[in-house]
């Protein structure tokens, strides 16, 4: 599947008709970790879960914002 950004080595993402973009990364432990991020309310939750907040992305990059956040947050929940 095509995203804005490029996800870290050994991360992957898949698209689910129900969640939006399921994000997995595997940490250096094994570990697995989760973000699901919906397009359409243009926000993310960490899990494998229904995204139920919006946030506010706009302008011309929101799509690569949005992605870069949940990678972000999910790398700090890894850590």
């Amino acid at each position: 599947m095509e995203l804005p950004i490029s996800l870290p080595e050994g991360w992957s993402a898949e698209a689910d008709e129900m969640l939006g973009v399921v994000i997995t990364a595997v940490s250096s432990e094994g570990h697995k970790g989760f973000v699901t991020v919906s397009e359409a309310k243009r926000s993310f939750e960490l899990g494998m879960s229904v995204v139920r907040q919006r946030k506010h992305y706009a302008g011309r990059y929101w799509r690569k914002e949005l992605y870069e956040e949940a990678v972000a947050t999910l790398r700090a929940a890894m850590s």
